[in-house]
Order: structure tokens, then C-alpha cells, then sequence
């Protein structure tokens, strides 16, 4: 779990990796970026696997 969220506006960054159950290390990350409607919902999302 990351805590590396940054909001600009409607717009929220932030890193994730994916681990294996089995051993626990990281297997791939990224960084994201989700674009928020008014309402705070989630109206596009842009992920970028391997970064």
C-alpha cells in the first residue's frame, strides 16, 4: 500500500505495485492517475504499468 496520493483539481495521482501471494515480493508497479467528477467519482482512470 502506498500513501503517496496527490490531488490537483480533479485529478489524483499515485503509485501501486502488485505483490505475489506466494512470496510476497513485488512483481509490478506503476503510477495512476484517476480524473473526479463533482462528485468525487471516478470518471476516467490512466494506468501506467512499469514505471
Amino acid at each position: 500500500m502506498t500513501e503517496d496520493a496527490v490531488r490537483l483539481r480533479d485529478v489524483v495521482r499515485f503509485t501501486w505495485g502488485m505483490v505475489s501471494v506466494t512470496t510476497g515480493e513485488l512483481v509490478v508497479g506503476g503510477v495512476e492517475f484517476v480524473v473526479l467528477d463533482a462528485d468525487g467519482r471516478i470518471t476516467a482512470d490512466y494506468r501506467f504499468p512499469g514505471i
